[in-house]
C-alpha cells in the first residue's frame, strides 16, 4: 500500500474505537484502583515533596554558606589590601626621612620638596581666621582710642582686657569681713 506511516496510525486509532473491547487485543482493561492503592501513591507522593522541600533547604543553606565564604573573603582580601598600604605609606616615611637624613644641613628639602615626594600638599598658613567676604579695616591706633576701649569695657559686668573682674575688690572685702 502507498499509505504513510502517519495515516496508518490515524487509521489504527479509527479501528480501535470501532471495534467492540471484547474484539480489540491490544486494548488492555484497566482496573479501578483500590484505596490502598491511592493511599500508597499520596504517600510516595508526599515523600518526595518532602525530599524535594530539603533538598531545597540544603541548596540554599549550601549558597547561604558560599556567600558568606565569599564575603569572608573579600573581607580578608580588604584586610590584606590595608595592611599592605599601611606598609607603603610606612616604607615612604621611611624613605623620605632617609632622604631628609642624607640631606641635611646645608641642603635642607623645602617643604615643597616634600610635599612632592609625600603627595600631599601643605596648608595654607592663615594668621588669623576671618571670614571669606570680611575685610579688615586700616587702622591706626591713637593714645585716645586706647581709652575709649577701656570705658567701653568699664561698665559692663565680668572680665574686662587686662583688669580684674568688675566688683572683685568688693568681694574680696566681705571674705575679710566675715
Amino acid at each position: 500500500m502507498g499509505v504513510s506511516s502517519a495515516s496508518e496510525a490515524t487509521v489504527a486509532k479509527l479501528l480501535s474505537r470501532t471495534l467492540a473491547p471484547s474484539e480489540d487485543v491490544s486494548r488492555r482493561v484497566h482496573k479501578k484502583k483500590s484505596a490502598t492503592q491511592r493511599k500508597l501513591r499520596q504517600k510516595e507522593q508526599k515523600q518526595k515533596e518532602e525530599l524535594k522541600l530539603l533538598l531545597d533547604k540544603e541548596l540554599a543553606d549550601k549558597k547561604r554558606k558560599a556567600e558568606i565564604k565569599k564575603n569572608a573573603r573579600l573581607v580578608r582580601s580588604y584586610d590584606v589590601k590595608e595592611s599592605e598600604y599601611a606598609m607603603d605609606e610606612e616604607q615612604l616615611q621611611a624613605q623620605i626621612m632617609k632622604h631628609v637624613n642624607s640631606k641635611r644641613g646645608s641642603h635642607m628639602l623645602k617643604s615643597k620638596q616634600l610635599a612632592e615626594l609625600t603627595g600631599r600638599l601643605p596648608k595654607p598658613k592663615v594668621k588669623h581666621k576671618t571670614y571669606p567676604n570680611y575685610v579688615e579695616p586700616e587702622e591706626e591706633e591713637t593714645e585716645s582710642e586706647g581709652e575709649d576701649e577701656f570705658e567701653r569695657y568699664k561698665g559692663q559686668p565680668g572680665l574686662t582686657p587686662g583688669l580684674a573682674p568688675v566688683d572683685y575688690e568688693s568681694s574680696d572685702e566681705e571674705e575679710v569681713d566675715e
